[in-house]
């Protein structure tokens, strides 16, 4: 069985990772933003959230949109369809699934 490396978008992760350390070192009384107008003291941790945030799209966040693997899926030689979203292959012939959608236009010699 081959498994699949976990996909990780780098620039959110170290973007996120970078954004959270640096509110550790920010100094809400020393900065300035807009001019004269001074940052509130809660900076940091909007900051830090913010950085979390982004790290945690990196990591986990940007496959709840692009999950190619949604919905319910067929296997190509028996043509079981199967709801479970964390199988990858058939349980009775050991066949890779597909996803459903599109599947007959995709083999279209395989409709019945």
């Amino acid at each position: 069985m081959v498994r699949k490396a976990k996909k990780v978008k780098w620039i959110p992760l170290l973007g996120g990772v970078g954004l959270f350390v640096y509110s550790f070192f920010m100094v809400p009384e020393t900065m300035r933003a807009y001019g004269e107008l001074p940052v509130p003291q809660y900076a940091n941790w909007v900051w830090g959230g913010l950085g979390l945030l982004v790290a945690w799209y990196g990591v986990w966040g940007h496959r709840l949109r692009y999950n190619d693997k949604a919905g319910p899926q067929i296997c190509p030689s028996c043509h079981n369809v199967l709801e479970d979203k964390k199988q990858t292959v058939c349980p009775s012939c050991e066949v890779p699934l597909e996803p459903l959608k599109g599947f007959f236009d995709r083999y279209p010699e395989k409709k019945k």
